[in-house]
């Protein structure tokens, strides 16, 4: 699958610094049709990344082994209602 843009919304499962080929902070974005990884590359926190908050993010999506992973996503922090908004998420993943 060749890179492609995508706009997300969901909930942050899983967050967790990582130093496997240098740092990184990685989460898990979870709505109601799956998941997807997240990747800040050179960080060791993102504020506000925390698990439970509820974000929109877009980003280049990526295949990585089998695995679809957002690179280096803007984000920004939902309210509660606005996950059900109509057009807040969309995807090719």
């Amino acid at each position: 699958m060749p890179r492609s843009r995508a706009v997300l919304s969901g909930r942050l499962e899983r967050v967790e610094c990582r130093q496997r080929h240098g740092r990184s902070v990685e989460a898990v974005l979870e709505d109601r049709t799956g998941s997807i990884s997240l990747r800040w590359l050179g960080r060791h926190a993102v504020p506000g990344v925390v698990p439970g908050a509820l974000v929109t993010v877009e980003g280049t999506v990526v295949d990585e082994h089998g695995r679809r992973v957002l690179l280096n996503p803007i984000y920004q922090f939902d309210r509660p209602s606005d996950l059900g908004r109509s057009g807040s998420s969309s995807s090719s993943w």
